[in-house]
């Protein structure tokens, strides 16, 4: 005979089946997003303090613009410091504007997903991914 703790688990195993959680149930956290008008020395403080290594960058009317990504920011860097002359200052990489820098805008590693979708929705499209050999580098979850 069953256990009451075995039943329940097996009540709550097939509610999760019938019912299965959404995406934003499960990966639900505010997302850390920078405006693609704003400076490099206006975010870069944020950028810090977040500590994300991927950051979505949409324009004023909320289009999605491209990815952030760290590691291409630090190679901007880098090619800047080549060109540098004696008259450019760490004041003008401050001033440069986000959606001007390299943003990582390839969708085929890209990938935006409704909220409402559930588990085994974003499972079969992560196994289509994979069955592709198309790996993803960024998921955005989005409200519609």
């Amino acid at each position: 005979m069953p256990t009451t703790y075995a039943i329940q688990q097996l009540k709550r195993y097939a509610t999760a089946i019938k019912e299965p959680p959404q995406c934003k149930e499960i990966f639900g956290k505010e997302v850390f997003c920078v405006n693609g008008n704003s400076t490099l020395g206006e975010v870069i403080h944020d950028i810090k303090k977040k500590k994300y290594s991927h950051i979505p960058v949409y324009d004023d009317n909320h289009h999605f613009l491209g990815i952030l990504h760290l590691n291409e920011l630090l190679i901007w860097i880098f090619e800047q410091s080549k060109i540098l002359s004696e008259n450019t200052s760490i004041q003008e990489w401050k001033q440069q504007k986000i959606k001007n820098l390299q943003l990582f805008t390839d969708h085929n590693h890209l990938l935006f997903v409704e909220e409402k979708k559930n588990i085994y929705e974003i499972d079969e499209i992560f196994t289509k991914r994979k069955m592709k050999n198309t790996d993803l580098s960024v998921v955005l979850i989005t409200k519609n």
